[in-house]
């Protein structure tokens, strides 16, 4: 099975850095794997009291894409996708940063951020995202 691995960086009360690591097990991909969660959060938070703003990503990635969501049931849509082969830097500081827009007001949303790989599939590939995520209240 491939693995992840997320760090938190940084925590404060609304800002967060965390660092995801990947590595390609020959077999998979992953397919809406949790990196964060609101219960992951000092102090824990409850399901649908946050939701994660990208502020920026960083990322290096051995010839895999990755994509980021939002966990919701109804109308989930990706956020972004890190594409191999492309500026290793993004940022949406500009404009407030992405969340889950297509679920407010939060009738579904779990607060949970996800990643989908691509690609991730050459025994011991590796892959390196750094997140800068804001803390939003959603209610």
């Amino acid at each position: 099975m491939p693995q992840v691995t997320t760090v938190k960086v940084v925590e404060g009360d609304s800002h967060l850095v965390i660092r995801v690591n990947f590595l390609g097990d020959g077999l998979a991909d992953f397919e809406k794997f949790v990196i964060l969660a609101p219960s992951d959060l000092v102090p824990p938070r409850p399901n649908n009291a946050v939701a994660f703003r990208l502020m920026q990503a960083w990322f290096g990635l051995s010839n895999f894409d990755v994509q980021l969501g939002y966990n919701s049931v109804v109308n989930a849509q990706p956020a972004w996708t890190l594409a191999k082969g492309t500026d290793s830097h993004v940022d949406f500081r500009s404009f407030g940063g992405l969340m889950d827009y297509a679920t407010l007001p939060p009738t579904d949303v779990d607060g949970k951020l996800w990643v989908n790989t691509y690609g991730l599939t050459a025994i011991g590939q590796v892959g390196s995202l750094v997140l800068e995520l804001r803390k939003a209240s959603v209610k």
